[in-house]
């Protein structure tokens, strides 16, 4: 009698429970904003000092300082930024660079930071006023955080012969500021919008070109169960952007139509792939890299991949309870391995060892299995233990002719002995030379458990098969892989039977022609007797079944 244990199979389930991870990464955009460059390809020299009014008698009058404003319409910051000027006559100089926050009214208001920039002597300079050779870039000691309205302006209160470039028009926008400078009468000191104040013939902006960066964030969704083997991992990304930059005029040239798009491509660590999901085939750790690759359109960059590192550690989880066993007296451990962080066992026992009491079971057969956990991984496994003597079944009686052969096996584990000397769980008997009837014993023991079995064989000589109508049979092809072809000269009406060395018979087929083909795809590889018979007649051959 077999008996099972059955009160925890509720409590087991075989699939691991997916747990979710998120991984954020922001990542820093650097742009130059190179709008006012952009809008009038006229540039001009235009005079920065102390003496450059020329409409009136005062010699000491002028505008010594301009300025241009940028919007931020979301966080910003303010690395540095870049201008055209330059010397033309005298000796190097330096111009006073200050940033200026604004307040409602456009009016300069809060100072962000203030350096002063070297300008380089470039005599009698008549070249390209956009050209490299007099672009003067400076950084801040540290970035500035901005957002709204903000000024950038050059200043430079001596007579030097000192230049910085404009262009031609600035449509109407208003940006451009100017600093009126009397040294001798102060009373129209201060700073003009350029246009608002003075009118279209001051409708232009200085060039500068603020060095700013801003940030772009992709998430990463992966459920936490992929670190099993055998499991899925799957993962769910996006991208946020800064759209309220993206959309502005001064930070994108196509802001009219510009539309977020983007794709992602994952470096799994094995492969690299645009799915979204991925088991690996064998354990160990990975480095992933989740990339999202993104289409922007700043002044200086028209795309952007943005990489998160991910690691993960595939492992391999997997329990062995042993072959199954027997036990007769005393009691017997069953360990589950002392690494798992949790076992249930089907006799709700949670211990990493079970033992088990002869004394306590009735004769039978026992199933145990356990579920062990282990960093989020699950792995099962079962063993049958026989209580009580060995049971050793070697089959029914049976027949053989003189050229067949019979294995003869317990399926055991243990110590085997036959009564022809033989110690394996496995025998082979025959070909045989003569007609007899055979007796075949095992005994088998296995953890202080015995069992035996007992198994006659009659040998025939199988004569009765030929008579004097015995039909001409050719079986083809023989080895053979898919099939056999039987031909014969007599017999309409045949069986056609296939079977193993041990008689038992895995194919039989009853025909009504004299050629018939039987498939063997069924059938393993292996030595078998083919048996064509009629009444009393038979043929027999050995076939070879060869895939």
């Amino acid at each position: 009698m077999r008996y099972f244990y059955f009160i925890a199979l509720a409590l087991f389930t075989f699939s691991n429970y997916a747990q979710f991870d998120t991984t954020r990464c922001d990542f820093e955009i650097i742009d130059t904003v190179q709008y006012v460059i952009n809008k009038s390809n006229t540039p001009i020299a235009l005079s920065i000092n102390t003496i450059n009014e020329s409409n009136t008698a005062a010699t000491d009058d002028g505008y010594s300082a301009f300025g241009q404003l940028f919007e931020a319409p979301d966080t910003v910051n303010l690395n540095g930024f870049c201008f055209y000027g330059f010397m033309y006559s005298g000796s190097a100089d330096s111009i006073l660079s200050r940033v200026y926050q604004t307040n409602s009214l456009g009016e300069l208001d809060s100072l962000v930071d203030s350096m002063w920039i070297p300008v380089p002597l470039h005599a009698n300079y008549n070249g390209d006023l956009y050209s490299d050779s007099i672009k003067i870039c400076a950084t801040f000691n540290t970035p500035h955080q901005l957002i709204g309205d903000y000024v950038i302006t050059l200043t430079n209160n001596s007579t030097s012969d000192m230049y910085v470039i404009r262009n031609s028009d600035g449509q109407g926008e208003d940006l451009s500021y100017s600093y009126y400078y009397w040294a001798s009468n102060h009373a129209f000191d201060g700073w003009y919008q350029s246009f608002s104040d003075f009118g279209a013939a001051w409708d232009f902006d200085i060039i500068i070109e603020p060095i700013i960066s801003y940030y772009l964030s992709t998430e990463h969704i992966t459920n936490q169960n992929s670190n099993c083997l055998g499991d899925t991992l799957t993962i769910s990304s996006s991208i946020s952007y800064n759209d309220s930059l993206l959309n502005h005029r001064m930070y994108n040239p196509n802001y009219n139509s510009y539309t977020s798009a983007h794709g992602f491509i994952y470096h799994y660590g094995d492969t690299v792939k645009s799915d979204t999901s991925h088991s690996y085939p064998n354990p160990g750790a990975y480095n992933l890299f989740l990339n999202g690759v993104t289409t922007m359109n700043g002044w200086t960059f028209n795309n952007y991949t943005a990489i998160c590192p991910y690691n993960i550690n595939v492992l391999d989880i997997q329990i062995d309870l042993g072959s199954d066993t027997s036990l007769c007296i005393d009691s017997i451990n069953i360990t589950a391995g002392q690494f798992f962080d949790g076992y249930l066992w089907n006799t709700m026992d949670t211990t990493d060892i079970l033992t088990i009491y002869a004394d306590s079971l009735n004769d039978g057969v026992y199933q145990y299995s356990v579920r062990t956990e282990y960093n989020g991984c699950y792995s099962y496994d079962t063993i049958d233990i026989t209580v009580g003597s060995l049971a050793v079944n070697l089959g029914n009686d049976t027949s053989l002719c003189l050229n067949q052969q019979l294995e003869l096996t317990t399926n055991l584990n243990g110590q085997h002995n036959w009564n022809t000397g033989q110690l394996t769980n496995t025998i082979t008997v025959g070909p045989f030379n003569n007609p007899d009837s055979l007796t075949y014993i095992v005994e088998v023991e296995a953890a202080g458990c015995f069992g035996h079995d007992t198994i006659n064989v009659v040998i025939d000589n199988c004569l009765d098969i030929y008579n004097q109508q015995q039909p001409q049979i050719s079986t083809y092809p023989n080895p053979s892989s898919d099939y056999v072809t039987i031909t014969n000269d007599i017999w309409a009406d045949y069986t056609i039977s296939i079977s193993d060395l041990r008689g038992q018979i895995v194919l039989q087929h009853k025909s009504s022609d004299y050629n018939q083909t039987i498939d063997l795809s069924d059938i393993s590889n292996g030595t078998y007797i083919l048996t064509i018979s009629k009444g009393v007649q038979k043929y027999q051959q050995k076939l070879q079944i060869i895939k």
